[in-house]
């Protein structure tokens, strides 16, 4: 996408990229102390209520979901509570760590357990380790991260806590855009968290349209940072303003939540025959690293068993509940199910998803494209693959 600098203001983001130096140099105690306030400014003086209203009401009006009813009193609730705990879980673990940190408390090295995949690849169990993680409704899932061989080769390559120098931060920085994303908005808070305590980059957060409404809200939990120089924040305007912010020559990092159409047009341009050439010639139009959360196919396999009745309903029915959450707007939402040919018990399985889907309030389909998306899917498999109810049902 074309965009005319000299007509577009990047105070904002040069006030904050300025600040990238500061930030490198900020002490152990001092991003500690940092965390602290944030800390205080969830718990004391943004509060649940406030979260209620600049989340949940709005988020409900935004989705479209009526407020006068008790579907949408749970739903604005629901929205409410989802932010704060994925805010304050992520707070709270970055907290503690730097804190063990400072104190030099880490955990031993050897409480990672440390095995090798099929392909070769070390993994490192890493969740649950901190205290956060080892309490809550996910303390009892198990986390791995799959290391990169070129550096990792082997099991005794492995080796925690590699900093690079003594306080345990980089000494380069950089400013990261972060493209807020529009299905959650929580993960904006989360992100610029990451860009700053993991990446040690300086963040300037550009807010996805569908949640400009969270711009008080986060300069309200941000403000510590924020008052620093450290967080720049802008709500979205023009598509060609948000091109001019990731193309900008002081950008050196970029982080997306949304669609792969959305990061190749950034990468390799939005123009078909561009983007072709491009991705052909290796000739990226963007300069900076890119990362991002893609929406995506997500596939749940279910494992064959001979289950027991509730256990069959359990499981069922968290399919059918993320499929139902956010009008199944979420990159992990199952939208193909594989299943065994030769299970027994599939058509139950089968039966229990659509009844609970059948049983729940038709979301609303707030999110751009959904519409279209869906009506597409529909056109190209108009015929069920399995049971004669769902499209996109594969049994193997």
């Amino acid at each position: 996408m074309a965009t005319n600098n000299d007509t577009i203001s990047f105070e904002g983001l040069e006030q904050v990229s300025s600040k990238r130096k500061e930030w490198v140099d900020l002490s152990l105690e001092a991003r500690l102390q940092i965390l602290q306030e944030l800390k205080e400014r969830l718990e004391q003086h943004v509060g649940y209520q406030t979260l209620y209203e600049q989340v949940g009401k709005l988020g409900c009006n935004m989705m479209g979901v009526p407020l006068d009813t008790d579907e949408g009193e749970m739903e604005a609730q629901g929205l409410c509570l989802f932010v704060l705990s994925m805010y304050r879980t992520c707070l709270l673990g970055w907290h503690e760590i730097y804190e063990k940190r400072l104190n030099g408390t880490l955990p031993d090295p050897k409480s990672y357990p440390v095995r090798t995949a099929i392909n070769g690849q070390v993994c490192v169990q890493t969740f649950p380790t901190l205290n956060v993680s080892k309490s809550g409704f996910v303390s009892s899932c198990k986390g791995e991260v799959w290391l990169d061989p070129k550096v990792v080769p082997s099991e005794q390559d492995f080796k925690p806590y590699q900093y690079a120098d003594s306080e345990g931060m980089a000494k380069e920085s950089g400013l990261m855009v972060v493209l807020g994303a529009g299905n959650q908005g929580g993960l904006v808070l989360c992100d610029t968290l990451y860009g700053l305590f993991t990446r040690n980059c300086v963040v300037y957060l550009k807010l996805h349209a569908l949640r400009n409404y969270m711009e008080p809200l986060i300069r309200s939990l941000l403000e510590p940072l924020i008052r620093r120089g450290f967080v720049g924040v802008e709500p979205h305007t023009t598509n060609e303003r948000a091109a001019a912010l990731v193309h900008h020559p002081l950008v050196t990092a970029v982080h997306l939540t949304g669609g792969k159409e959305t990061h190749d047009g950034i990468v390799w341009g939005f123009d078909p025959k561009e983007q072709e050439r491009n991705k052909r010639n290796n000739t990226p139009l963007l300069m900076a690293e890119m990362t991002s959360e893609l929406g995506a196919v997500s596939p749940w396999i279910v494992v064959p068993a001979n289950y027991t009745k509730a256990e069959l309903m359990s499981q069922a029915g968290m399919v059918a509940a993320v499929i139902h959450n956010n009008a199944s707007c979420n990159c992990n939402a199952p939208k193909v199910i594989v299943l065994s040919d030769s299970w027994e018990q599939k058509n139950e399985f089968l039966e229990i998803v659509e009844k609970t889907l059948a049983d729940n309030i038709l979301p609303i389909p707030y999110y751009p494209g959904c519409a279209q998306r869906w009506q597409k899917f529909r056109d190209q498999y108009n015929r069920s693959w399995s049971s004669g109810r769902f499209p996109g049902i594969c049994l193997s």
